[in-house]
């Protein structure tokens, strides 16, 4: 008996270690996330700009989460509507550029594209490379 008491708060402990753990990944993943559209923003205006090492992070773990969530951890998103830019595929899809291109240039990079279902909730998360 015990040893099965010894067992069981040890087990508990490796359960929410996991978890704060996984909370831990998400958290830093949005940062990065974060970190690289105020590169972005800052960018110069002159010269084309992209981020090209965030784009290959796992972005599923935004599946599940609500508007007003995203919303304020990357801040305010591009929104498509009427006018369907790519990566747009419906009205009310949002996806979050991770290049600058100076005024006047044709052309494309990394975008966070993100769709919703009826309720808010992020029902995909994928990077498309526009051009």
């Amino acid at each position: 008996m015990k040893r099965m008491l010894f067992i069981f708060p040890a087990c508990f402990l490796l359960i929410l270690l996991g978890c704060a753990s996984g909370d831990f990944s998400a958290e830093s993943k949005l940062q990065n996330l974060r970190s690289s559209l105020e590169l972005v923003k800052n960018a110069p205006v002159d010269k084309p700009f992209a981020i090209t090492d965030t784009p290959r992070q796992d972005v599923s773990f935004l599946v599940g989460q609500s508007r007003s969530q995203i919303k304020s951890s990357l801040g305010t998103p591009n929104v498509c509507g009427t006018v369907m830019p790519a990566p747009c595929e419906h009205q009310g899809d949002w996806f979050y550029s991770f290049y600058k291109l100076p005024t006047g240039w044709l052309g494309g990079g990394p975008e966070l594209f993100l769709t919703f279902g009826k309720d808010d909730i992020c029902s995909s998360a994928k990077w498309v490379f526009t051009q």
